[in-house]
């Protein structure tokens, strides 16, 4: 069966308040809503960095755990390569592949790209996903097929 048969998702954007629930949520997830895959994406500091944003440690800590809950066969939708890019310092930087529209504008990419900060800090996995599977990576693909 699909692994997203019901052709939901949740998201859960991890911050410094919520990061050590990311297992127990997942394992919510499963039981409540099975099949149903959860997409992650880091916080990202449109307004400044501020309390809400994982320094590099806490980061790395919570890409671990969500490779290691992937492996226990908890609802991960992100990809691993696309989670090892939300890594510090290992993102793409801006993509010229979409727009976020909001009431004012059109903005390539986010709303905030031209502030460095915001790309250095970028926790849009989905930016990531895009991003590879337009590369033809394999595991992006499957990832991606499992919800098709």
């Amino acid at each position: 069966a699909c692994a997203c048969s019901t052709r939901k998702a949740m998201l859960f954007t991890v911050n410094t308040v919520n990061r050590g629930e990311i297992r127990p949520f997942l394992e919510l997830v499963r039981e409540r809503l099975p099949g149903v895959p959860v997409l992650f994406h880091f916080h990202t500091p449109y307004y400044g960095l501020d309390e809400l944003l994982l320094d590099a440690g806490s980061r790395n800590a919570a890409v671990d755990c969500l490779q290691e809950c992937r492996r226990h066969g908890l609802p991960v939708m992100n990809s691993v390569p696309a989670l090892e890019r939300l890594r510090p310092g290992r993102g793409s930087g801006p993509a010229g592949l979409f727009y976020v529209v909001d009431s004012t504008r059109e903005n390539r990419c986010c709303r905030a790209v031209v502030d460095p900060n915001v790309c250095q800090h970028c926790g849009y996995s989905a930016c990531e996903e895009i991003r590879l599977v337009r590369n033809f990576d394999p595991r992006a693909f499957t990832a991606m097929a499992r919800c098709l």
